[in-house]
């Protein structure tokens, strides 16, 4: 009896550990991303002075400067607008997870309609989606994000002069199994581990096109939901990017 007393202490005790570790990372996890949203915004009004500056400097005395000097001045500008799209990104990552939040029941048919309004299908692309689409209770806000991002991402790198995008849907026990698959550049197998971290692209070789945060936030949304997120892909293959998400949200998930 002394034994299972003992045995139950120490099972209490080590539950214990693991919760107050698990409560001091989210409270580290909660600093760090306040800290971010601090110095992002901090950051913006110097910036945006810089750029005021250089407008300024180039209006003032565009007869004086030749070539060179409008090169320079054009250099500042675009460097400027690349920090501010990063700065702008590493805001929106600090904002993941915590934005969105409320849980609603939603039919997902009406989630991609209101998300395909929101996004710029080329004429060549054509989006295929299932014939039917789940009701589930989750948090409608943060599920659209995460698709735009994987929508975005197909549209944005699709290299040829028509193509398909296919978003398919299936249940998995408490979960939906989500993909986005697209038959455009695919990705180097080498990038595969990379493709969610921020600041990355895909390829090297491919033209960077925004800051490369999305997939990042993407990820982070999909954690936060208890999900999981991956990728598969050949390079000249195209690309699957799926997720998973429940199917009955908790206030904990």
């Amino acid at each position: 009896m002394e034994v299972v007393k003992k045995y139950r202490l120490t099972t209490d005790t080590a539950k214990t550990r693991e919760e107050k570790l698990e409560e001091l990372f989210k409270a580290k996890t909660q600093e760090l991303d306040q800290f971010a949203q601090i110095v992002a915004h901090d950051l913006k009004t110097p910036l945006s002075g810089i750029v005021a500056m250089a407008e300024l400097f180039r209006l003032e005395y565009t007869e004086q400067l030749d070539d060179q000097a409008n090169e320079w001045i054009t250099m500042i500008l675009d460097r400027t607008h690349n920090l501010a799209e990063m700065i702008n990104s590493i805001y929106d990552y600090s904002k993941a997870g915590n934005e969105g939040n409320t849980i609603v029941t939603f039919s997902l048919e009406d989630l991609i309609a209101d998300l395909v309004n929101s996004l710029s299908f080329p004429n060549a692309l054509t989006l295929e989606t299932p014939k039917h689409f789940p009701v589930i209770t989750g948090r409608y806000e943060q599920l659209k994000q995460v698709l735009y991002y994987l929508l975005d991402n197909a549209i944005k790198f699709h290299d040829k002069t028509s193509g398909i995008i296919d978003l398919s849907i299936r249940e998995e026990g408490d979960f939906l199994t989500i993909s986005v698959s697209d038959n455009g550049p695919g990705i180097t197998p080498q990038y595969h581990d990379l493709i969610f971290g921020v600041f990355k692209v895909a390829n090297e070789e491919q033209p960077k096109d925004g800051s490369g945060v999305g997939l990042t936030i993407a990820k982070k949304i999909v954690d936060f939901n208890g999900g999981q997120i991956g990728l598969k892909s050949e390079y000249g293959e195209g690309s699957e990017f799926w997720f998973t998400w429940p199917i009955l949200a908790t206030e904990l998930a």
